[in-house]
């Protein structure tokens, strides 16, 4: 134990670091490394595997592009179960996620299952379920040294924890090559690749069995709050100071704004055929001034005063508001704009095919003659 330092009713805290936290580390780093191998286990043998399960090699590469398809919409989800759910349920749910992968993909290979047309899309399942673990791996090494190490271990830890997950690449593309040298050695090589998985699963299903240290390591862990997820992102939103990122985006947003200009422009001739271009531009253009005015009025309407330390700010000149509401109604405004345009546009180019006729009667004007 060493006490807490400081003055103040923080200077009573004993603080305590326990030697469980290196088997924590040990067991989220055999998980994010087999959850890494499960990840890329069919891309360093492509060829081997498109042959053994009688598929496309674009169908390989979905076994690879699945982690990347699931992972971002449940990424947020994961934050939402690392935080209220704590570190504990995270590894242990992503453990077996990940093992049920490994069992599938193996399963898919048994002669179990002895019709071809059923092999890929239980490999498939398999990989999904792997990709679901993904994210709570790959979320999990910052908890873990937040709450369990001390101050001077938490970057260790979290380098540690973090570098898993490329070691488990780097034993997929060694592994597997090595391993598949025919078609018919995929149930050694998924064999094998279930072993840390098992291992893993072992880890933390038994040995993890609190979600936090009994005492706080450090004076961080013993202040951590885990917000809810939606009152978190109210606040990434709510960040002073960021002039610099602010101007990036705003930057961005013009250039593409200014990019699409000419293209929506040039979209109203080709719709709007025979009117004349000044007609659609000019129509186009006086829309776009009424919405923006609309917008200007109606926008600051919803901005809130900032609160602080459950107070309201006082509304007057140089008063603080609050724009995240604004900010995403714009964004639904725009978004749905946006969708509407991509489903229901399917106008015809009729400038395009007026120009098509007319050459088209040229020549055959000119074969007559």
């Amino acid at each position: 134990m060493e006490p807490g330092r400081g003055r103040g009713p923080a200077a009573s805290i004993r603080y305590r670091s326990y030697r469980r936290r290196w088997f924590l580390l040990f067991a989220t780093c055999t998980l994010s490394c087999s959850n890494a191998m499960c990840w890329l286990t069919f891309a360093p043998v492509a060829d081997q595997t498109a042959r053994y399960f009688h598929i496309s090699v674009n169908q390989v590469n979905w076994l690879s592009m699945i982690y990347l398809v699931v992972g971002v919409p449940f990424g947020f989800g994961t934050t939402w179960i690392l935080d209220m759910l704590g570190l504990k349920t995270s590894l242990i749910l992503s453990s077996w996620l990940n093992l049920a992968g490994c069992a599938l993909q193996l399963l898919s290979v048994t002669f179990f299952i002895p019709h071809d047309s059923w092999k890929f899309p239980l490999l498939m399942v398999g990989q999904t379920f792997g990709a679901l673990a993904q994210p709570l791996v790959l979320f999990s090494p910052t908890k873990l040294a937040a709450i369990w190490f001390p101050e001077q271990q938490r970057a260790t830890a979290n380098m540690i924890s973090s570098m898993a997950n490329p070691l488990g690449i780097l034993f997929a593309n060694i592994l597997s090559p090595l391993l598949v040298k025919e078609p018919s050695s995929m149930p050694l090589l998924l064999g094998v690749y279930a072993v840390p998985a098992v291992i893993a699963c072992l880890l933390t299903t038994v040995g993890i069995r609190n979600k936090a240290p009994p005492t706080p390591p450090s004076a961080g862990a013993a202040n951590s709050t885990s917000e809810p997820f939606i009152t978190g992102m109210k606040m990434v939103s709510r960040m002073r100071d960021q002039p610099y990122g602010l101007a990036v985006v705003c930057s961005l947003f013009g250039l593409l704004g200014f990019s699409i200009y000419p293209v929506c422009m040039e979209l109203g001739v080709e719709c709007s055929y025979p009117v004349g271009e000044a007609t659609s531009a000019g129509l186009i253009f006086i829309s776009g001034q009424l919405q923006g005015a609309l917008l200007i009025l109606l926008l600051p309407g919803l901005a809130r005063p900032v609160t602080s330390d459950g107070s309201v700010c006082q509304v007057g000149v140089g008063a603080a508001l609050d724009w995240t509401i604004p900010t995403l109604v714009l964004a639904a405004i725009c978004s749905l704009e946006a969708c509407c345009f991509a489903f229901l546009f399917h106008t015809e180019y009729r400038r395009v095919s007026a120009e098509d006729n007319e050459d088209a009667a040229a020549l055959l004007a000119a074969a007559t003659q």
